[in-house]
């Protein structure tokens, strides 16, 4: 049976600290989404990867008794989630949640329309408790840094018991009951 853990990498490396990982034998997971974008001189859609947790990598523990030191040593780790230096177990429902999202389209980033033209969205003040209820977060509550008030809303949400900062599309939120 596998154990699953979240690793936080430097910034840009997943993938460097994906194959590092893979490399030392220990089994990872990358959540990705799609952004769709037709080129100007295609009729195609054309699907680019992009990362649905960036600095976000799930690894899993075999019982290799070397497994924490292949972890730490790895080029592009930062270090591991956790609390009080107690690495956080993730639980396989979740992982697996996730997994299925990724692989059924639901970890890509433009599959809704666009909002039309003249739509108003609300304004939302720091420290307001938001719902994010669309893109690769769904479900996720967080409370307001900062409002543009034009696309974006930049929000903190936990995360794997860490807080972290992410920026949503404003209609993908929605006041927290």
């Amino acid at each position: 049976m596998i154990t699953w853990y979240a690793v936080v990498t430097n910034p840009k490396c997943e993938r460097r600290a994906e194959a590092g990982l893979r490399e030392a034998g220990i089994a990872t997971f990358l959540p990705q989404g799609a952004i769709w974008t037709k080129p100007r001189r295609s009729p195609a859609m054309v699907g680019r990867p992009r990362l649905a947790m960036p600095r976000y990598l799930f690894i899993g523990d075999r019982g290799d008794p070397m497994f924490w030191h292949a972890v730490r040593s790895t080029n592009g780790v930062a270090g591991v989630v956790g609390q009080s230096g107690i690495p956080l177990q993730i639980k396989s429902t979740t992982l697996e949640s996730i997994f299925d999202r990724q692989f059924t389209g639901g970890l890509n980033f433009n599959d809704r329309p666009r909002r039309k033209r003249g739509w108003k969205p609300g304004h939302y003040e720091r420290g307001m408790r938001l719902e994010i209820k669309g893109g690769p977060l769904t479900g996720f509550i967080g409370t307001v840094r900062r409002s543009s008030g034009k696309e974006k809303v930049d929000i903190e949400v936990i995360l794997f018991g860490t807080t972290t900062a992410t920026s949503v599309r404003l209609d993908d939120v929605k006041i927290a009951a």
